[in-house]
């Protein structure tokens, strides 16, 4: 191939690998996507606890308390009957797991409560947490956990007081919202931080979200493991990747929402709702599907909905919050490389079909299979090594690009071939001509032997008559 072929590669190839970047952003490849970042998680390279790649099981029940039109309760926050009257209600539907993560606000339960909880398996609640010292209980409730946690915890977030609640079931901090900035769920574009603990002292203890996790895997909270700046390590079942700091940072384009009802609805038992209930509507539908669900009670009013997801919609952190649930769930951790990473690599994707572009006709085919495998290797090998998603579409589109064109623009080596067989041509005849040459030459010699023996018989017979004749002249004498 010339220098121009070349050039006409790279231009080409270039420019299919931008619009394959260009349409990956604007979401026409997700499905392919999704199946490449499942195929990852899936695979025999997986080393640890293995991901669990999957659809998450949350229901986020929203409550609204400014929606008059639907609004069945006195008031915010709810008060233990109207718990006890939801916990009954939900108890018709059977769900799987059951997650209140914020404080009820209650010192001590009555029996009607207490057995509402009880009478749901998995019901996950929340201690109430505070930055300020003093009031409250001393220490930490018997109910929270103490985490085993190795390396330095000065950065989890750190809170002087944590006031239990004496429902029997398990618990975790609530929302960590201690006052300094930062130390709460956030969202900075694509990103958000979800905290997973919180430090009393020197004990680190599980958020709300992290003990609706364990207990959804069935993790005993003996074999969770800290490792602040590397991961939650939940037995053998769940890795859970963390900053120094305690957050999860989860990459929003990578997760799925949680499919979004009205907590108001379990204000009623189950037959009055589902009489109240067309046929095929789609609450009903969900509400018939809980039993392998995870329903998580948030705040979902105009005044909650302050954080702003990447496509510019307002959401709540109840709502943020039970998806980043769905994305344990799910395991689903995965983050993009850098831009820095993705362009070197495709760099050296283009590269590879330049190689590929110069070899001849009969190799094209191996030396394209050789960079595919090269660059989908390399892949496997970000995402063993640091847990990071690399596009493929675009190096797979370049390498492409350079097997097609090797087949289609004129090879130059084809024709110094045909230079060279025509010089084989000329020497070829040019031997002929010597060989010929020289039979003509062997003719020639040949002519000039006959010739000299054609005159020793002539001159041999001249001799003979000679004799002949001076024989007869004497015998005539």
């Amino acid at each position: 191939m010339s220098v121009r072929h070349t050039l006409v590669y790279l231009l080409l190839g270039s420019a299919v690998g931008l619009l394959l970047h260009r349409e990956q952003e604007r979401g026409t490849l997700a499905e392919l996507d999704g199946r490449h970042r499942d195929v990852l998680m899936r695979g025999p390279w997986q080393s640890g606890p293995p991901l669990v790649p999957g659809r998450g099981a949350v229901v986020f029940a929203g409550l609204d308390d400014k929606d008059r039109a639907d609004r069945v309760f006195e008031g915010w926050p709810l008060t233990p009957g109207d718990w006890q009257v939801v916990l009954q209600n939900l108890k018709g539907y059977e769900p799987r797991q059951v997650v209140v993560p914020m404080a009820m606000g209650v010192e001590r339960a009555g029996a009607g409560l207490e057995a509402a909880a009880l009478a749901l398996p998995r019901m996950t609640g929340a201690v109430a947490v505070s930055a300020v010292a003093g009031g409250g209980g001393k220490g930490i409730p018997g109910e929270l956990p103490v985490l085993r946690s190795e390396g330095a915890i000065e950065r989890i977030p750190a809170c002087r007081r944590i006031e239990g609640v004496v429902v029997p079931v398990a618990v975790g901090t609530g929302e960590i919202d201690l006052g300094v900035k930062g130390e709460r769920l956030a969202v900075s574009g694509p990103w958000c931080r979800v905290p997973l603990l919180a430090r009393y002292e020197e004990s680190v203890v599980p958020t709300v979200l992290l003990r609706a996790v364990l207990a959804w895997w069935d993790v005993p909270v003996e074999n969770v493991r800290v490792v602040p700046g590397e991961a939650i390590w939940c037995g053998e079942k769940l890795r859970i990747p963390i900053d120094a700091a305690g957050f999860l940072e989860l990459y929003l384009p990578f997760t799925e929402e949680p499919e979004v009802m009205n907590g108001d609805t379990f204000a009623l038992p189950r037959e009055q709702v589902e009489a109240a209930l067309p046929a095929g509507d789609p609450q009903r539908r969900l509400l018939g599907s809980l039993g392998d669900r995870l329903v998580w009670f948030g705040m979902n009013d105009a005044a909650s909905a302050v954080l702003r997801l990447p496509d510019g919609r307002q959401v709540s952190s109840g709502a943020l919050t039970a998806r980043a649930v769905a994305a344990m769930q799910s395991g689903r951790f995965l983050r993009p490389v850098g831009s820095r990473v993705q362009w070197g690599a495709e760099g050296m994707a283009l590269l590879a079909g330049v190689w590929v572009l110069h070899r001849r006709w009969r190799w094209v085919v191996p030396c394209w299979l050789v960079a595919v495998a090269g660059w989908v290797g390399a892949g496997v090998w970000i995402y063993r090594d640091r847990g990071e998603w690399q596009v493929c579409w675009a190096g797979l589109g370049m390498l492409t690009v350079a097997a097609v064109l090797a087949f289609l623009l004129p090879r130059r080596e084809r024709v110094v071939a045909g230079r060279t067989g025509e010089g084989k041509e000329e020497k070829v005849v040019g031997a002929v001509d010597e060989v010929a040459g020289e039979e003509s030459e062997v003719s020639g010699a040949l002519g000039a032997g006959d010739g000299m023996e054609r005159r020793r018989r002539r001159r041999r017979r001249e001799n003979g008559e000679r004799k002949t004749g001076e024989t007869v002249g004497t015998r005539r004498r």
